[in-house]
């Protein structure tokens, strides 16, 4: 689908990020009614592991222990860490590719205002 449909189908409080995950290069998309900027994000080996590390985690009966939450920021900064345009609309959409769909992405994203307390 062609950007500006896409762009025109957002209003303008939403933000969709679009990752995509391969061996030699991963991005992600960052795209609001008005902009689109692309961010270089960790490689599908290393995303790999950090989902492992995040998924064992929060598998556990203690989730969200403060374990988890270090690994929950790891995997947060690899794909989501430079996306500057995260914070400036409510409303955010995220469309994992390749093991981030594994990651429990939406759980991840439900703890991230602890996760970005410790970044500002």
């Amino acid at each position: 689908m062609p950007l500006p449909i896409i762009q025109s189908s957002l209003s303008l409080d939403e933000l969709l990020i679009e990752c995509v995950v391969s061996d030699k290069e991963s991005f992600a998309l960052a795209v609001t009614r008005e902009s689109a900027r692309s961010y270089k994000i960790a490689k599908s080996k290393d995303l790999e592991a950090l989902v492992r590390a995040y998924n064992k985690e929060v598998a556990c009966p203690t989730a969200l222990s403060e374990r988890s939450r270090i690994e929950a920021h790891r995997l947060y900064e690899a794909v989501l860490g430079e996306i500057t345009e995260i914070g400036r609309t409510p409303r955010v959409i995220v469309v994992p590719d390749g093991r981030l769909i594994q990651s429990g992405l939406t759980r991840l994203w439900m703890i991230a205002a602890s996760i970005w307390s410790v970044r500002t």
